[in-house]
């Protein structure tokens, strides 16, 4: 029986002849190649990394500079202020001149005292045991007490000599001398003499109670308003509102005028550094209060220095405008006062640095990165 040969051009091309050809390293390679690309693929899912969102920021202090401006028009009496200063809450920078206040609040304060020796006197006079003027210490009631006594005494003289003549009549009348008209005439002319007299008394007491209130009315309006201007002082010394470091002093000296409003300096907070940055509203939904941020200093090369970090400390609730762009601003806290090279050198963050936040919005794996860039690519509308 004859043997089958295939032509020799079959057998070089077939799939024998090709690993034939190969050598026993060349396919070891090749394997490595492919279980290399296998693990990487199934590694896809894996491996994770964080994805973030950067916008620009800027550091500055919790609480905002604060501007110094007159309160009143008034001369500087003295000014303790000085480009730089630090100073402290409630510190007194600048007294102004309270000349007009305080001639104000001197007639205030006599007319007061003039009021309290007439109260007093009022009182001893409307009191019905008086003895007359001993204590008296005003001119005004010595003589109108004097007036009052006068015609009180003028008064009593008619009525003793009223009561005189009503006993003469009464005994006259007892004998039949007189007609009883006369008597009775007598009696009337008797009681009212001394109704006059109570009059008279009882007119003036009521007169001095009168006057009484109203000085004791007028006293409090007065004291009311020396108080009034006691705190309208306080004003014309003014003082550190917040503390922090004197900027932008206009400088201002003794003997200098302001007007109301005029600026005098600026306060630049010395509160707990924050950064206070700017999102997009189409980002904004991404940003969450506790969110970890890293931040990128413009002043320090984050290849030598690193990166600073806090968290998401308050998301503003409406947009405002950030170089006329609608944006959220979003407050971080900074858990680092300083960078540091690898030599120990610190760099100091200050107020007024710009920088760059990213804020880690997501951990996702490789293989979701690749499907929603190939999502993307698929469906470009809906990315």
């Amino acid at each position: 029986m004859k043997t089958r040969t295939f032509p020799f051009e079959f057998v070089t091309e077939s799939v024998e002849g090709l690993c034939a050809r190969q050598s026993v390293r060349s396919q070891a390679i090749y394997t490595t190649v492919l279980l290399c690309l296998a693990a990487a693929l199934l590694s896809l899912p894996l491996i994770k990394i964080d994805i973030s969102k950067q916008s620009r920021a800027i550091i500055r202090a919790n609480q905002k500079n604060n501007e110094l401006a007159a309160p009143v028009y008034a001369q500087v009496k003295a000014s303790f202020l000085r480009e730089g200063l630090q100073v402290g809450q409630g510190d007194t920078l600048m007294i102004l001149s309270t000349a007009k206040l305080d001639e104000q609040l001197s007639s205030l304060q006599e007319q007061l005292s003039l009021n309290a020796a007439y109260i007093r006197d009022l009182r001893r006079l409307s009191s019905r045991d008086s003895a007359g003027v001993e204590g008296l210490e005003t001119s005004l009631y010595y003589q109108e007490y004097i007036q009052f006594h006068q015609k009180a005494a003028e008064q009593q003289l008619q009525v003793d000599f009223t009561r005189r003549a009503l006993q003469r009549n009464k005994q006259l009348f007892d004998e039949g001398a007189i007609a009883r008209v006369e008597y009775e005439q007598a009696e009337f002319d008797a009681n009212l003499a001394q109704r006059v007299l109570q009059s008279i008394r009882e007119q003036y007491r009521r007169n001095w109670q009168l006057e009484l209130e109203r000085y004791k009315k007028e006293n409090l309006e007065l004291q009311a308003k020396a108080q009034k201007i006691e705190k309208e002082k306080m004003d014309y010394y003014i003082t550190a509102p917040i503390s922090g470091a004197v900027t932008q002093y206009a400088g201002l000296q003794g003997g200098n005028f302001v007007a109301p409003n005029q600026p005098i300096a600026t306060i630049s907070s010395d509160d707990t550094l924050i950064v206070e940055s700017y999102i997009s509203p189409a980002d904004i939904g991404l940003i969450r209060e506790g969110m970890a941020v890293q931040f990128q200093v413009d002043a320090y090369n984050y290849n030598q220095w690193g990166l600073a970090s806090g968290t998401v400390a308050q998301v503003s609730e409406d947009i405002v405008q950030y170089q006329e762009q609608p944006v959220f601003a979003v407050k971080c806290s900074l858990r680092e006062s300083h960078l540091r090279l690898k030599n120990g050198y610190r760099g100091k963050l200050k107020k007024g640095m710009t920088l760059t936040a990213r804020f880690c919005i997501a951990r996702r794996s490789l293989y979701q990165l690749l499907y929603d860039k190939i999502d993307h690519w698929l469906n470009p509308k809906l990315g």
